[in-house]
């Protein structure tokens, strides 16, 4: 992934831009700490949504092999907790992973960065559900009001997350940003987004051509 390092800088080098004005809440990766999954139905429950392209959100997963980027794994959040939101506050989850991309070939590449992204499915704790609006561009949490007084972090639902993601041995350091607050510029964070989304198209697309790729 070396030749693409260079590319997905860029990427890593905007969000970090976005949120250098803020002060995030840091929290080290606990496996311990995370939400069990539940069967449980929770759309019917009494709650709220947060997020979505009303609110404000965001929704993007940035890969790098270079050690040096994401270091370690941990929780970021900017903005009020779970426990403190409320209905129609902005959500946003933008994910960097550190890939072991030895012996890869680009569409084995690009199908383990897909399916890190995706790997959210399977985190289902009991009173909050994730659901996804226009083709995956925001994701929507809505949170039981029993599960908000009950108390419940991001730093959990962070963890639950990162461990799910590392399953994959493949993956070697998570760092798990959410953003709730209404001062992060969502409208530009998309405008990143849509650039993550063409140059991982373009490693897909490179990966069944004999053509180099171009940043």
């Amino acid at each position: 992934m070396v030749q693409y390092d260079r590319i997905f800088q860029r990427i890593f080098d905007k969000t970090d831009g976005l949120l250098e004005e803020l002060t995030p809440t840091v929290w080290k990766y606990d496996e311990k700490d995370t939400l069990p999954n539940s069967d449980a139905v929770t759309m019917g429950e009494p709650g709220f949504r947060i997020g979505g392209s009303l609110p404000g959100g965001v929704n993007y997963t940035v890969p790098t092999s270079d050690p040096a980027v994401v270091t370690e794994d941990e929780v970021l959040l900017y903005g009020p907790d779970l426990g403190e939101v409320k209905e129609g506050a902005p959500y946003g989850r933008i994910t960097y992973l550190e890939v072991d991309d030895t012996d890869l070939k680009e569409i084995q590449l690009f199908n383990t960065i897909l399916d890190t992204h995706n790997s959210k499915h399977h985190v289902k704790p009991e009173g909050i559900f994730l659901d996804q609006t226009q083709a995956g561009k925001y994701e929507e949490l809505f949170l039981t009001y029993a599960r908000q007084k009950e108390g419940v972090s991001f730093r959990q639902l962070g963890n639950s997350y990162i461990a799910e993601m590392k399953k994959n041995p493949r993956i070697l350091h998570v760092k798990m940003i959410f953003i709730t607050d209404p001062a992060f510029d969502f409208d530009e964070a998309n405008r990143v987004r849509r650039a993550n989304q063409t140059y991982q198209i373009a490693m897909r697309a490179h990966s069944t051509t004999e053509h180099g790729f171009r940043g």
